[in-house]
């Protein structure tokens, strides 16, 4: 092998094979590849103590306590894709997420992907909702689909992104149970139905104000839940 990068990547792989069996880095290679930015040396020269200590550490006991009862029940290909995508939602929306989220999404997308290999559809009920009061968390959970196939894969459908853009909702509210994001929504689009119908008037979704009024809607609902 004549490639830098490749035997970057073959070097680090190495770091973490010590007393495992080749076959076992290898069958995890995927995993590692989202866990470090696709073996990028100029991006993983740039970690600081922070990111490293986030790729290996979760500060609260008790997401720590949860997320190992889940590991033990599933693969941990499925932590490092759950963080690609908090990564990409923190990136994309320049908000920082509960770490929470590594407990609810892994647990979402394993049970996801049990269903896509068995053939079973669930309909998100409130998909049209959330598209229309979280278009930037929607537009996240589509490019999260890609990630989830790519490292599995497999062929999620776009439909699968409702699901996930409530778990990167609840995350951005600090981690509240997912019923609370979904009691939010449902009475986001209430008051949005007695204002049309009270003063009988359309709303321009694509204007400021509409902007503006969803905005304070959810900042009402999640005072009020």
């Amino acid at each position: 092998v004549y490639d830098d990068e490749k035997l970057y990547e073959m070097f680090l792989l190495e770091t973490f094979q010590a007393g495992l069996s080749w076959i076992t880095i290898l069958k995890k290679r995927e995993s590692f590849k989202i866990a470090f930015d696709n073996f990028d040396v100029n991006k993983i020269a740039r970690y600081d103590e922070n990111k490293i200590e986030h790729i290996f550490k979760i500060e609260s006991d008790d997401i720590n306590t949860k997320l190992s009862a889940l590991l033990e029940q599933i693969p941990i290909d499925y932590f490092y894709i759950a963080d690609c995508i908090k990564k990409l939602a923190e990136d994309d929306l320049n908000k920082e997420l509960s770490d929470n989220i590594y407990v609810t999404l892994c647990d979402h997308i394993y049970y996801a992907v049990e269903r896509y290999h068995k053939g079973l559809i669930f309909q998100n009920q409130l998909v049209w909702e959330i598209r229309r009061f979280y278009p930037e968390e929607y537009q996240v959970a589509k490019k999260s689909i890609a990630i989830v196939n790519d490292a599995l894969n497999i062929s999620l459908s776009e439909d699968e992104a409702s699901f996930i853009a409530l778990h990167i909702i609840n995350a951005e509210i600090n981690g509240k149970e997912l019923q609370s994001v979904i009691e939010m929504t449902k009475l986001i689009k209430d008051i949005c139905n007695i204002v049309q119908y009270e003063f009988n008037i359309a709303f321009d979704e694509e204007s400021l104000t509409y902007t503006r009024f969803i905005l304070h809607l959810k900042f009402f609902s999640q005072r009020l839940l």
